[in-house]
């Protein structure tokens, strides 16, 4: 993309997510623009591949994104796998938000939350 930042990020304001998605896959300079633009922010979905569990796995398969991620907002509360996400280092990560109501979606003992525990990181720019 040989144009003026300004007409680039004008562009770029105007894609929904899934055409930012096709168009980081075109080269690798677009990919270096946009990649921290497309993983700023990460939204998680209860009931489907892009719950907890999916970014967990997302993340141990493209480690280079954590460090992106400026803010996550996890659509459900699952003890084991939120864990699983803070125990990968996220030096950026500035916000946390949780955004589920009612019970936890799945019982995990003490003895593995304390385990669990102890795999998480310091995030330390955290500010919520």
């Amino acid at each position: 993309m040989d144009l003026p930042l300004e007409i680039r990020d004008t562009i770029i304001e105007d894609l929904r997510i899934q055409d930012l998605a096709i168009l980081v896959r075109t080269s690798q300079s677009v990919q270096a623009y946009l990649e921290p633009r497309l993983y700023n922010m990460i939204y998680t979905r209860i009931d489907t591949s892009h719950n907890t569990a999916g970014l967990v796995e997302l993340l141990q398969r493209r480690a280079h994104i954590a460090p992106m991620i400026k803010t996550l907002v996890l659509d459900e509360y699952h003890p084991r796998h939120t864990r699983r996400l803070l125990s990968i280092e996220m030096p950026n990560l500035w916000r946390v938000l949780v955004q589920h109501e009612g019970d936890s979606i799945e019982y995990v003992s003490e003895r593995e939350k304390r385990a669990l525990n102890r795999a998480m990181v310091e995030q330390p720019k955290i500010s919520n």
